[in-house]
């Protein structure tokens, strides 16, 4: 997101937001070797997962779409740059999802996924406010 100009970054969250996150179901998820035995990323996660959990094709890898768009600074934890840059790939080690939303002193991805409720919320977008406030006092505030 820091690549888009800053007066472009809010309607572009916005319209990730509204089409949500990319979800392949049908899409025949490739093996890899992890250890003695083949895996791949399973479709079912999107169901446990959905309002965040993001595949892309192209890297066979997993993202967290409230993380890209609104990633947070906060060094390596639960993941850190897995799920907003590189991908995630462990397809043996589906607990990293849970925690990645919750780990033990982790409240990073609550962070996004807040910033991500606040601005679908119309309500209180800061034009919507200001346009409901009197004249004099949006008067006030716009001096």
């Amino acid at each position: 997101m820091s690549a888009y100009h800053p007066n472009d970054q809010e309607i572009i969250r916005k319209t990730y937001l509204q089409r949500g996150p990319c979800q392949p179901t049908q899409h025949n998820f490739p093996q890899r070797r992890i250890g003695n035995l083949m895996r791949r990323f399973c479709s079912s996660w999107f169901n446990e997962f959905g309002n965040w959990l993001e595949y892309s094709i192209e890297k066979d890898a997993a993202f967290c779409l409230c993380c890209y768009l609104f990633r947070p600074d906060f060094g390596k934890q639960s993941g850190g740059d897995t799920f907003v840059t590189d991908g995630f790939t462990s397809w043996n080690k589906k607990a990293k999802l849970a925690s990645h939303v919750g780990g033990p002193n982790y409240y990073v991805h609550n962070i996004a996924w807040k910033k991500c409720e606040d601005l679908m919320n119309q309500n209180q977008h800061i034009q919507v406010v200001i346009s409901k406030q009197s004249e004099k006092t949006r008067d006030m505030y716009l001096r």
